[in-house]
């Protein structure tokens, strides 16, 4: 329903392990950057904004936002190309707010 309304689905840097499904490094969080780019377009997924602070854990090595720069390595070793970086690190997320408000 959100990629129906151009809306954006974001993630945050959250460490979990479950039984199929982990994020634990930011390879992992690049491989499911990548899996929701599959799913939903790389139009509707982006960085969420309001998860650096109270998470129960996060990924491994990710302090603040200057680890970002770790996470762009990590989507570029997951094949997600610069338009796609460029997308979810902001992009997406200015065209829908810049929608909302003008």
């Amino acid at each position: 329903m959100i990629a129906k309304t151009g809306g954006v689905v974001c993630t945050w840097p959250m460490g979990h392990r479950g039984n199929t499904v982990s994020r634990m490094t930011f390879l992992d969080w690049a491989r499911e950057t990548l899996e929701m780019k599959n799913r939903l377009g790389m139009d509707h997924v982006g960085l969420g904004t309001d998860g650096g602070g109270a998470l129960p854990r996060l990924i491994e090595g990710y302090r603040d936002v200057r680890d970002l720069v770790h996470l762009v390595a990590a989507m570029r070793e997951a094949d997600l190309s610069r338009e796609d970086i460029k997308a979810y690190m902001g992009g997406n997320f200015h065209r829908v707010l810049r929608s909302c408000i003008g």
